[in-house]
């Protein structure tokens, strides 16, 4: 089993009861494990039936629950490019890019950054305290937003830096004629934290393509929309270079005399001879459909020996 676990799909499939049967199974092997949220709309409070936040809660021996509140962390990432641009940008102009920054807050994107900038803090700070770390994340559209995040946010930061420096080149031709600017611009704070944002989305990407540290499960249901969006979502994590390490076939119907029931079933193997076709390159994990709901510590055990039987 890998150190950081990603569950993504569409809505509604059962992200957060694979993510958090698999947890529970981590955390009963005997390997401590940090369950984390990366939904706005969480889940894991009504799973455990336990009231979860931001700070790590104990759920089980070895299991650790976090729900990232993605507005809290918007807000941090405003108010800390606050304080760089106050430390390192002209007086003058710090006001009006505050209030820029304060309607940036709702921008798209925002959040995105945010996001991306906690999982990795998340990721580094706590892995050597953890086996395991495992994302339940949001539906399939943000969550591929988030992680493929990294490639646009390297092109950007990189071209910046580059513009940075060619001010930078004019002002060390210029200070030959004016020699107070020499100082100002020698050791400039704004190329430092470029610099800094850089090396940051390098060490992002590289935690997210370590294929022997890193991996992804696709949740989905036999149904058609299902399977399209996974299918598009797979081909978008094959081009980051991230790994996939299965489909789990959540809600499969077992075999029944009730004779809707065996309708249903039949419409299901159908969808199911399509997974098996079109991701035939993965592992294809078959998770029952349950008499009542995924939650509570009972039904969860009950819930993730099933999966863990069929996870290697």
């Amino acid at each position: 089993m890998k150190k950081i676990i990603f569950f993504g799909g569409k809505g509604g499939v059962g992200k957060t009861s694979c993510a958090s049967a698999y947890a529970l199974a981590s955390a009963k092997s005997g390997d401590k494990t940090l369950l984390v949220s990366t939904d706005t709309a969480h889940s894991l409070s009504d799973i455990f039936n336990k009231k979860l936040g931001p700070k790590e809660k104990k759920i089980e021996e070895n299991l650790y629950c976090i729900e990232i509140d993605a507005d809290e962390e918007a807000k941090k990432y405003i108010e800390g490019i606050k304080k760089n641009i106050s430390e390192s940008i002209d007086p003058n102009v710090v006001e009006e890019i505050k209030k820029q920054l304060e309607m940036a807050y709702v921008s798209p994107g925002t959040q995105e950054n945010a996001l991306f900038d906690k999982i990795m803090d998340l990721i580094e700070t706590k892995i050597g305290g953890y086996k395991r770390i495992v994302f339940d994340t949001a539906p399939t559209g943000a969550t591929l937003r988030l992680i493929s995040l990294y490639t646009l946010l390297e092109d950007w930061i990189t071209s910046l830096i580059k513009r940075r420096k060619s001010i930078l080149n004019k002002f060390e031709i210029a200070s030959k004629t004016f020699p107070e600017l020499e100082k100002k611009y020698k050791d400039d704070p704004v190329l430092k934290i470029l610099e800094k944002r850089r090396i940051d989305i390098l060490k992002g990407r590289k935690i997210l393509t370590d294929k022997g540290n890193t991996g992804f499960y696709f949740v989905i249901t036999p149904e058609k929309l299902s399977i399209q969006e996974t299918d598009r979502s797979v081909k978008i994590l094959e081009d980051l270079n991230i790994s996939i390490e299965g489909i789990i076939v959540n809600r499969v119907i077992p075999e029944t005399e009730d004779e809707f029931l065996s309708q249903r079933r039949k419409v299901q193997n159908e969808k199911i001879e399509e997974i098996k076709v079109l991701f035939k390159e993965y592992p294809i994990i078959y998770m029952p459909l349950f008499d009542s709901e995924v939650e509570g510590i009972d039904t969860l055990l009950k819930y993730s020996k099933i999966l863990a039987d069929q996870i290697s």
